[in-house]
């Protein structure tokens, strides 16, 4: 078994698997709120968007980034050992998000929302076509229903994203079908020069999305009938009710 190794912020080493090589198992997505959960999204910030990708330096540190005080970390475990994905949701302010560098998002709406931009979703390399107890939508899934279930904790009015269009693949298509629809606008991400463009998501139009089209994956995100937390463990989230979100951000 093919292993990488990470020095965590006590010392002690972190694994993170060769994609060719995961075990099977089952995975657990929640709120960052312990250094270990911290220390998971730090080597996969440095392994997927500072080794495989290039677009970030593998020194690279949550914890130090321009938005980490106001966000809203979220991770993926296999096996509650090995971090597998993760994202952030980062809250509105003066300073705007990573999407204002180089657009004014508040012309995109009518009015002054409870925004957040989700920025940093990753998911480790041989984990992302592959569904687990614990993820039966696979890691990508899991995100996306921490996200939904966030933004209805939190009041959260838009909710903001980016997609790069230079890539092999993209989740521009998935993202849309699930309603988040691209206002026109693009730019040129400063972390690695890619074109973007930017969706937006109306909180209340996706719940809506969710009710009218009933299926496997809208039952998941909604934990009804066989996709219930009280059911089974394959929802991949721990809790349906997510803490405010000014007690969760690390």
């Amino acid at each position: 078994m093919i292993i990488i190794t990470h020095p965590l912020h006590n010392g002690a080493m972190m694994n993170f698997y060769k994609p060719k090589d995961l075990p099977r198992g089952e995975i657990f997505t929640r709120i960052v709120n312990t250094a270990e959960d911290m220390d998971g999204v730090t080597t996969l910030w440095k392994e997927i968007y500072g080794k495989e990708f290039g677009w970030l330096d593998e020194q690279a540190d949550p914890c130090t980034d321009n938005y980490h005080g106001r966000s809203t970390y979220y991770i993926s475990w296999l096996n509650n050992t090995i971090p597998v994905g993760t994202m952030r949701i980062v809250r509105s302010n003066d300073m705007g998000f990573h999407i204002t560098e180089a657009v004014k998002v508040r012309s995109l709406y009518h009015r002054q929302p409870i925004m957040v931009e989700v920025q940093r979703l990753m998911i480790a390399p041989g984990i992302r076509d592959k569904r687990f107890l614990g993820a039966p939508f696979g890691v990508y899934g899991c995100m996306v229903k921490a996200c939904f279930h966030h933004s209805i904790a939190n009041g959260v009015d838009i909710i903001l994203a980016d997609c790069h269009l230079d890539v092999a693949k993209s989740p521009l298509e998935s993202m849309k079908k699930m309603g988040f629809k691209e206002t026109g606008e693009t730019y040129v991400d400063s972390m690695n020069g890619l074109n973007c463009t930017i969706l937006i998501m109306e909180t209340k139009s996706w719940i809506r999305n969710i009710y009218n089209n009933q299926s496997n994956f809208n039952n998941y995100f909604l934990d009804i009938k066989d996709w219930s937390i009280s059911k089974s463990n394959i929802s991949g989230i721990d809790k349906l009710y997510l803490p405010n979100e000014g007690c969760i951000h690390a």
